[in-house]
């Protein structure tokens, strides 16, 4: 099963962040899914994610995440990433700055017959934040 699971984990960042297909949200979110820790509102199902997700892909272009580890239980899946991206729209009131940006964090899934269920996630906004505040 952990095979499944790393593969599923390593393809959704791929697909979703890095590609930018929205189309596999559908496919590899469980519908009864629920994702903690990427606002301050928990995020149930596809659509709920796919508003965050649509929120940073309209701020951030060049979007590329790359998973530094991974731990794998029989359900669960634990990814830590670097996430780059460059400011290029409007993102939590912060207007384009044009900026590199890089962030981390770690994320934590339920996995089960090849659809993600329960995600914890404890990514550094702040920083994120910060870069684009201070931008010259």
């Amino acid at each position: 099963m952990s095979k499944e699971n790393t593969d599923l984990i390593y393809r959704w960042f791929e697909e979703v962040w890095n590609q930018g297909k929205e189309e596999t949200i559908d496919e590899l979110f469980a519908p009864q899914g629920e994702v903690y820790g990427l606002t301050q509102e928990m995020a149930k199902g596809p659509e709920d994610f796919r508003a965050f997700w649509k929120m940073f892909h309209s701020g951030f272009d060049r979007i590329h995440i790359q998973i530094e580890d991974v731990i794998h239980g029989d359900s669960k899946i634990v990814a830590r990433w670097t996430g780059k991206a460059r400011h290029a729209g409007e993102f939590m009131g912060y207007a384009a700055t044009q900026m590199d940006v890089t962030f981390t964090g770690m994320t934590i899934c339920v996995c089960d017959r090849g659809k993600l269920f329960d995600s914890w996630n404890n990514w550094d906004c702040h920083g994120l934040l910060e870069q684009i505040r201070n931008a010259k």
